[in-house]
């Protein structure tokens, strides 16, 4: 297939070269290549000049890139830990939840067999206040019978008197 015609492509313009720091004013900086920075360049001696800024920068970039993973690290250890927390805790709501419907149940459970006991217990005080009351007609009237025996065995008796 033949290439299709559009907008030329551009490239991005070239990094300016590495070479000393400028000291004129308004002209670019340019950061030399990590081996200018470490000394290796012609134009820097070791033991002055640049030589030792970079290193500096070098080990404070180092130092903000380890203290960034740490506060990373605790980031991440605590939200593994929060994480665990808010499962545990929904884990104790839930339990909580339960257990209170539970309780809730035993309750209602318990009122419901309370309530059956007040009626029963009412039904029993009635059905003994009946058989009280038929025990006392029942008292009376064999009291009644009692006595009108009495009086049938004295008139017998007076019969057997008369007659003899």
């Amino acid at each position: 297939p033949a290439p299709r015609p559009g907008p030329p492509i551009s490239r991005p313009p070239e990094p300016p070269r590495a070479g000393p720091v400028p000291s004129v004013p308004g002209e670019p900086h340019v950061v030399p290549p990590a081996a200018d920075l470490r000394g290796e360049d012609s134009n820097v001696s070791a033991a002055g000049g640049l030589g030792g800024a970079p290193l500096l920068f070098e080990r404070l970039a180092c130092e903000e890139v380890q203290e960034v993973r740490t506060y990373a690290r605790l980031i991440d250890m605590q939200n593994r830990r929060l994480a665990e927390l808010e499962r545990v805790h929904d884990d104790l709501e839930n339990r909580l939840e339960q257990s209170t419907r539970e309780r809730l149940r035993l309750e209602a459970e318990v009122e419901a067999a309370a309530r059956r006991w007040d009626e029963h217990v009412a039904a029993v005080d009635v059905e003994r206040r009946t058989w009280r009351a038929c025990v006392q007609a029942e008292e009376r009237r064999n009291e009644t019978l009692l006595d009108q025996v009495y009086r049938k065995e004295q008139e017998i008796h007076r019969m057997f008197l008369h007659k003899f």
